[in-house]
């Protein structure tokens, strides 16, 4: 779960050459503008992925039961 995060993370540096936040919010428009957009949503897919599998989200929850067994 970990290494998407840090991948979805890191593609959001790439793109916007930041990771401040408030410095996110203000960069991600234009580089919606830019045709950016795939990589954004492409890190956008990354964290949420990462995040569901550290929180075992359905239909990523498989490992839990093992994990507490």
């Amino acid at each position: 779960g970990a290494t998407f995060y840090v991948i979805g993370v890191g593609l959001l540096y790439l793109v916007t050459g930041t990771l401040n936040i408030v410095d996110l919010a203000a960069r991600l428009g234009p580089a919606f503008d830019g045709g950016a957009s795939r990589p954004v949503l492409a890190a956008l897919a990354f964290i949420t992925v990462g995040i569901s599998l550290k929180l075992a989200l359905f239909p990523l929850h498989v490992w839990l039961p093992n994990a507490y067994a």
